[in-house]
């Protein structure tokens, strides 16, 4: 067995390892691309698998997955035996090396934690709500300052901590916690609050026009307001008007009816003038078509076709383009597993509203991207893969001192920071690019 396949049986508990139907065809891909840069980089196809991971009935797949709630006293969609690939590329680098690039952090004062709305401020990573290992929602927070290693208890605002999959922001001086579940993951009506770091104090803001806010929701901050698109309740059919906060006049505005339906659980970014969309689910059938919006003119464009088959999936802005790898499909109740991962990727550049495919890489439903140094880094399973655009190659990253299910990520100065997590994880991890 070669050290990337050792490694993920080590980070998935040992799982016994499956056959993977597709991993001959996702090879021969790798292998053809890959020829391209011999000269540069010798790469070979390593495959391994991953199953379905089920806590109290709710599936757990990435770094900062959301649970999405299922219909009340529906059978449960997830398989404990189910498979799900994540084919790694590996390099020439050794694994040892790679794991060197992963560091623990100090524990959280809270004890186990994972789920948490987190929000780096500039100088801490705010750190609210979350489940106990007993499956309790939290109501007590806390910062991490990845500076000092430390951690500090924070103020408590009630009803912050009994939400989760909640969406946050950072306005340069609040935190906002907006909408959210119920812990039971029923649905909640949107309540809004926003903490200030510097006065250790929180306060209720103006709830959104519009219910039904959720990290489902794709969302940005443009730098002067959050600009949300509501989704979950009504239907797919139900037309679910996107909604902008500003945070300095506390209100909130609609914005024009895109020409799209609506969706969660889609690629969202800011590029410095427009707010991109793209894929998703609308609470049915997935969706390979996109938006974008211009809050100076208060329009928004259909995006060309996109090379990519529907889903869901996270994306990142590189300064130039949107970048999109990996997902899953199966819309809201799908667990992502088998051949729902998917493997191929698209950038897209808003200057010409054209597509290029970029080189398959590992196949996983909930990425986390990074864009982080001029290369994407997707996190996932506690082990971390990097794409580098310029040589349209992937590489293995290592897997870290944890493996973080359900647990949230965000980019703080020159390092990736990985807060909570289940699987006996205290505080966390931090990962530098080699």
């Amino acid at each position: 067995m070669d050290p990337i396949d050792e490694r993920l049986r080590r980070d998935l508990h040992s799982l016994d390892m499956v056959s993977v139907p597709a991993a001959a065809a996702l090879q021969e891909r790798v292998e053809s691309r890959t020829a391209r840069h011999r000269r540069r980089l010798r790469a070979v196809a390593s495959f391994g698998a991953a199953a379905v991971v089920v806590a109290s009935g709710l599936v757990a797949w990435r770094l900062n997955d959301v649970r999405e709630p299922q219909p009340s006293g529906a059978a449960s969609t997830t398989d404990a035996s189910a498979p799900s690939t994540i084919a790694m590329i590996a390099t020439t680098a050794t694994t040892s090396a790679a794991n060197a690039n992963w560091t623990s952090i100090a524990p959280d004062p809270r004890g186990q934690t994972r789920g948490a709305a987190v929000v780096w401020t500039g100088k801490e990573i705010v750190a609210v709500g979350g489940f106990d290992p007993d499956n309790t929602v939290r109501e007590s927070n806390a910062a991490y300052s990845p500076a000092t290693n430390s951690w500090r208890t924070l103020a408590v605002q009630s009803d912050v901590g009994k939400r989760v999959n909640v969406l946050t922001a950072w306005t340069g001086s609040e935190a906002l916690f907006i909408g959210g579940d119920n812990p039971d993951l029923s649905l909640l009506v949107s309540y809004a609050t926003a903490y200030n770091p510097t006065t250790d104090s929180w306060r209720i803001i103006a709830s959104p026009p519009i219910g039904f806010i959720t990290s489902r929701s794709p969302a940005v901050w443009d730098g002067t307001r959050l600009l949300v698109w509501p989704g979950d309740g009504g239907g797919a059919s139900m037309p679910i008007t996107p909604i902008a906060y500003d945070a300095t006049t506390d209100t909130w505005t609609s914005l024009p009816q895109p020409p799209v339906e609506r969706r969660q659980s889609a690629a969202s970014v800011w590029t410095g003038s427009e707010w991109i969309v793209w894929g998703g689910t609308n609470g049915g059938p997935d969706l390979n078509d996109g938006v974008a919006f211009n809050p100076v003119t208060g329009t928004w464009r259909t995006l060309s076709a996109s090379p990519l088959s529907a889903r869901r999936v996270n994306g990142v802005w590189t300064g130039t383009e949107m970048l999109i790898a990996a997902g899953g499909t199966g819309g809201v109740a799908a667990t992502g597993s088998g051949s729902n991962a998917q493997s191929d990727g698209a950038a897209y550049d808003p200057s010409t509203d054209t597509w290029r495919s970029i080189a398959d890489g590992p196949a996983h439903p909930q990425f986390m991207p990074f864009w982080f140094d001029s290369r994407l880094v997707l996190i996932a399973k506690g082990g971390a893969v990097i794409y580098d655009p310029t040589l349209d190659t992937w590489a293995d990253a290592g897997s870290g001192p944890i493996t973080p299910f359900d647990a949230e990520a965000v980019i703080a100065d020159d390092k990736i920071v990985i807060i909570g997590g289940a699987d006996d994880t205290t505080g966390g991890a931090t990962f530098r690019l080699p």
